[in-house]
């Protein structure tokens, strides 16, 4: 039962670049097959009262011109995805991932290639959380149970001066960008046995170097 193995977690984030079984294996290194396997465990979360957000990291010449059909495919089967939010990612360099500039696709184009089709229409949704990383849409005229397509330019449109995310890893490293390299080793300072207080102070500092802009 996904409620009780997921129970006191509100909200899940899930990687899926594309519901093209060739792409999707191309971008994932895994079997075509594998992506029907995927697709059921976002259902069943879906349909589960956990809220689910899926990313989709958008490269050129990979999977920019499927935007709409990913769109479509979840419209269509709204059923099985209900209240699905969609977001759509602006490709980052890290962990050596080999970024090229050309291989960017900006937020505002992405926007431009969904509409393209005059099938999908965005309406832009007001901001309700003044640190949320994602600008919302909504597709006109969309079923109630149809969720929100979002856009995460953190390369052409940086908010890393408004994010308020901060990162715990299982080795107790606090980071405080996912993108970053800095850290604070958290269960090093407990090893060594320093006080509550000392703890929070450490906390605090490693805030103040959250960086304006990625790289910035």
């Amino acid at each position: 039962d996904l409620s009780r193995l997921l129970a006191g977690v509100s909200t899940i984030n899930v990687s899926l670049d594309s519901v093209n079984p060739t792409t999707f294996s191309t971008m994932t290194r895994r079997p075509p097959q594998t992506l029907d396997k995927v697709l059921d465990g976002i259902s069943a979360a879906s349909l589960s009262p956990i809220k689910v957000k899926l990313n989709c990291v958008v490269m050129r010449d990979q999977n920019e011109k499927q935007l709409p059909h990913l769109i479509e495919f979840f419209m269509n089967h709204s059923h099985r995805f209900p209240h699905l939010d969609l977001r759509f990612i602006e490709w980052m360099p890290f962990n050596a991932n080999e970024w090229k500039s050309k291989t960017l696709v900006p937020a505002d184009e992405m926007i431009q290639i969904i509409q393209s089709t005059g099938t999908h229409r965005l309406q832009s949704l007001q901001a309700t959380d003044p640190n949320d990383t994602t600008r919302w849409f909504r597709i006109k005229d969309a079923p109630a149970q149809v969720g929100r397509i979002g856009f995460i330019s953190s390369m052409t449109q940086h908010f890393c001066g408004g994010c308020n995310r901060v990162r715990l890893t299982s080795d107790g490293a606090l980071k405080t960008c996912l993108f970053g390299n800095d850290a604070v080793s958290l269960r090093d300072l407990m090893r060594r046995g320093v006080s509550d207080i000392e703890l929070a102070e450490a906390i605090h500092a490693a805030l103040q170097l959250k960086h304006f802009k990625h790289n910035g």
